[in-house]
């Protein structure tokens, strides 16, 4: 992994960048922002500020233009992630970009007992499966995984039960 956690001083406004995530600006694609995550050993992750702020707070953005409201907001970043960037888009406002390394996603999956993986924080299963499944894919396919009792398609099944916003495979 190249890309580290560092500390996090946001600006006036609240917005700040990690020094060394690309500068993008807004012509990136989702596979560009993927692909450099490989390059990377992280996965990119968005937390949404509308999924994690109140009724209040959002009709202040959204509806009043109130800037002074994204400084209320720390985003809810999940365990073993680290912030790239709280900065706006045109689609959804105000989103964190946050970065799980590898190593942490693998070791997440390998700790957690067979019988509790839907048990994993909804975060960890969703990027397993959103980020083109190649980490769990390729734990599930090692000769030691301890999931081999499952049907992989099984384990997918019983990983989008509990995740209903996940997309079919």
């Amino acid at each position: 992994m190249t890309i580290k956690p560092e500390p996090v001083t946001r600006d006036e406004e609240g917005w700040w960048t990690h020094t060394d995530l690309p500068n993008w600006g807004e012509s990136a694609t989702k596979e560009e922002i993927e692909q450099w995550g490989k390059e990377q050993d992280i996965i990119v992750w968005t937390a949404y500020f509308e999924d994690q702020v109140t009724q209040e707070q959002k009709d202040r953005w959204f509806t009043q233009g109130d800037v002074s409201v994204l400084k209320e907001w720390t985003p809810d970043i999940p365990e073993g992630h680290f912030l790239l960037s709280i900065s706006d888009t045109e689609d959804h406002g105000p989103v964190a970009l946050t970065a799980l390394p590898l190593d942490v996603l693998e070791k997440q999956i390998a700790q957690t007992p067979p019988e509790q993986i839907e048990n994993l924080p909804p975060s960890t299963l969703s990027i397993a499966l959103q980020q083109e499944k190649d980490c769990l894919v390729d734990y599930y396919l090692e000769e030691d995984c301890p999931y081999k009792g499952f049907n992989y398609i099984c384990l997918i099944a019983l990983i989008n039960g509990k995740l209903k916003e996940i997309e079919c495979l």
